[in-house]
């Protein structure tokens, strides 16, 4: 046990987060949305066609100086195949099961550190379907004894080349040279594709990130934390009960440990939004973890697109 109080205490409704921009809208308003996302606030641009949300993205991020991130991250999934382009940098969302919850966490890790988040809805369901964004506490005590999952390197047979820890670096999203140390928790031991080189899945204390839109480092609930915590799942379950939801957590079978804390004191404040056709949502990634609650099977077709940066 680390000692930190399991309380929970649930974030509050904050409306005073949300900026929404007046329809239709307009170049000008794009300083608007530059100087709300530098004040961590969340914006919301209403009346948008799928193309207008696109060209918005691209004006947004080149201000931002986070474009080739933006073309970088729709590059990505094409090549992975793990989402599919709606627009030109609008991608689908993980597909979920039915019922299914998408607990809080904010996306990617610690390696890619994505600095921009926006959703896009073509099409919401009738019956649930909530976006729910979570702001984030740097302060809280709890970050600390979080852990996030890393790939780091377990040893190698013989000394690699220049070349090669070039390769391994990318294939498997290392920080430099990054080795096991005494006070990592190896959850994996797996052999690399290059001959002799050992890797390790480890469970490594999370660190302070650089937030481009806040000019500052902060702590993230990147994906790669939040998803491998049972107890992360048991808050948000405890803040939806409170809220009359329920649902399955679309994350369960990620979950490899638990810190037996309350995820909810990471957080200060809440702001739920049932995304309507048309509308954008944008946010900063780094400071904002995002969402969903779950909906009906027989309820509609809900078809929201993502993008980030």
């Amino acid at each position: 046990m680390n000692g930190l109080s399991t309380q929970q205490v649930f974030p509050e409704e904050d409306p005073e987060q949300l900026i929404t921009l007046a329809a239709p809208a307009r170049p000008s308003d794009l300083d608007s949305v530059v100087r709300a996302l530098r004040s961590d606030l969340v914006v919301l641009v209403p009346d948008l066609d799928l193309t207008r949300a696109d060209l918005l993205l691209e004006a947004l991020t080149a201000r931002l100086g986070l474009l080739e991130r933006l073309k970088l991250q729709a590059a990505f999934a094409d090549f992975h195949r793990h989402r599919r382009r709606v627009g030109k940098y609008l991608m689908s969302v993980n597909e979920r099961g039915p019922n299914h919850v998408i607990p809080p966490h904010s996306e990617g890790d610690s390696f890619i550190q994505i600095q921009l988040a926006a959703f896009y809805c073509l099409q919401n369901d009738t019956d649930g379907g909530a976006t729910i964004l979570l702001h984030q506490n740097d302060a809280s005590p709890v970050w600390p004894s979080l852990r996030e999952k890393l790939t780091k390197i377990a040893g190698t047979a013989r000394p690699l080349t220049p070349a090669e820890w070039t390769r391994i670096k990318t294939l498997y999203r290392l920080k430099s040279a990054d080795k096991v140390s005494a006070a990592d928790r190896i959850v994996k031991l797996r052999e690399g594709e290059i001959p002799g080189l050992l890797l390790a899945d480890v469970l490594v204390a999370p660190v302070r990130s650089h937030s481009e839109l806040l000019g500052k480092a902060v702590y993230t609930y990147w994906d790669s934390i939040a998803s491998m915590d049972h107890a992360s799942w048991t808050s948000f379950a405890g803040l939806l009960r409170t809220l009359g939801v329920e649902g399955t957590d679309n994350a369960a079978f990620r979950r490899i440990w638990s810190s037996d804390l309350d995820h909810n004191s990471l957080f200060q404040c809440r702001l739920t939004r049932k995304l309507a056709p048309g509308e954008l949502i944008l946010f900063n990634n780094m400071s904002w973890a995002h969402s969903t609650t779950s909906w009906s099977p027989t309820s509609g077709s809900r078809n929201v697109a993502a993008a980030f940066a």
